[in-house]
C-alpha cells in the first residue's frame, strides 16, 4: 500500500523521493517479520509433533513386549518371538535314482575244500601216513581255475600254497576200528621238515578183552581246525596219526579245507 502511495506521490509529485525510499524498506521490514514469525511457528509446531511421537514409542514397545512375554515358548528357546524355533518341516520328495555303478571285478574263490578220491569203502592207515585227499568239491570245479586257487593238490598227496597269507585250516575223519586211541594230525613244512601243528585224538570208550577185535570196534569222528599263516611255496597235508588205523572214506565224513583269511598280495 505504502509503495503504492509512494507511486502516486512521485507521479504527482506530493512527496519527495526519499520519502518513498523509508517506505520502501520499513514494508520490507514488516515482511521479514512476517516471515519470521511464520517460521518459528512452523518449527515449533514440528518439534511438537516430534515430542508427541517420542511419547507415544515406549508405550507401543510395552505394548510389543507384553504380547511376546504372553507367547508359550519351547523350553531352550529365547523369550523373544525373533528366537523362537519353528516346527519341523515335512521331509521332502525322494530324489530319482542315480545312474547304475560300474560292475565290480569277479569274486575269487578264496578257500578249499578237498575229499578223498574215493566215495566209499574203509583204508588202514598206518602211523605218518596222508590220507590222500585230493578230490575238490563241485563248486571248485565248476566256478574256478583249480591253479589260481591258494592251495593246490600235489601228487605226494599234500597241498602246495600258492598265495601267502593267513589261512584257517581244517580237516575231519570217521575212524572204524578197534583200537584204544585213534588221531590225524596236520602237518606244515615250509622247507625245513613238515611238522605237526594241530592233532584231534579220540579213543573207545571201553574195551573187552575177551572178544574178537572186529566186536570192539567202534565208529569214532574226529576234528581239528586252526589258523596258520602259510608263505608261498609252503606245503601242508593231514596224515594218520596211529598205525593199523581203519578210516572210512566217503566224501561226507573224511575232508580237508582252507580259507584265505587275508593277504597282502
Amino acid at each position: 500500500m505504502e509503495a503504492l502511495l509512494c507511486n502516486r506521490s512521485l507521479n504527482g509529485n506530493d512527496r519527495p523521493k526519499s520519502h518513498c525510499v523509508k517506505l520502501c524498506f520499513r514494508f520490507i521490514s514488516v515482511l521479514s517479520l512476517l516471515l519470521s514469525v511464520g517460521c518459528a511457528f512452523y518449527i515449533r509446531f514440528e518439534v511438537n509433533k516430534c515430542c508427541k511421537q517420542e511419547q507415544a514409542t515406549p508405550a507401543v514397545h510395552r505394548h510389543r513386549h507384553e504380547r511376546q512375554k504372553s507367547v508359550t515358548l519351547p523350553s531352550g528357546i529365547g523369550d523373544g518371538l525373533h528366537n523362537a524355533k519353528g516346527a519341523k518341516g515335512d521331509t521332502g520328495p525322494m530324489g530319482k535314482q542315480g545312474p547304475q555303478g560300474e560292475k565290480g571285478a569277479a569274486c575269487r574263490i578264496s578257500g578249499v575244500h578237498f575229499t578223498s578220491t574215493a566215495d566209499s569203502g574203509k583204508k588202514v592207515f598206518q602211523g605218518g601216513e596222508k590220507l590222500q585227499l585230493a578230490d575238490p568239491v563241485n563248486w571248485m570245479k565248476n566256478n574256478s581255475d583249480l591253479q589260481s586257487l591258494p592251495l593246490v593238490t600235489e601228487s605226494s598227496g599234500g597241498f602246495l600254497v600258492n598265495v601267502t597269507g593267513l589261512y584257517l585250516v581244517y580237516a575231519h575223519a570217521v575212524f572204524h576200528d578197534a583200537l584204544p586211541y585213534k588221531a590225524i594230525q596236520i602237518y606244515h613244512n615250509d622247507g625245513s621238515g613238515a611238522k605237526a601243528v594241530f592233532r584231534c585224538v579220540e579213543s573207545n570208550d571201553f574195551w573187552q578183552t575177551d572178544t574178537s577185535p572186529e566186536y570192539n570196534a567202534k565208529v569214532k569222528s574226529c576234528s581239528v581246525t586252526g589258523i596258520l599263516y602259510l608263505e608261498s611255496g609252503h606245503h601242508i597235508d593231514v596224515r594218520n596219526a596211529y598205525d593199523d588205523t581203519e578210516i572210512a572214506l566217503k566224501k561226507d565224513g573224511t575232508y580237508f579245507g582252507a580259507l584265505l583269511l587275508s593277504t597282502n598280495e
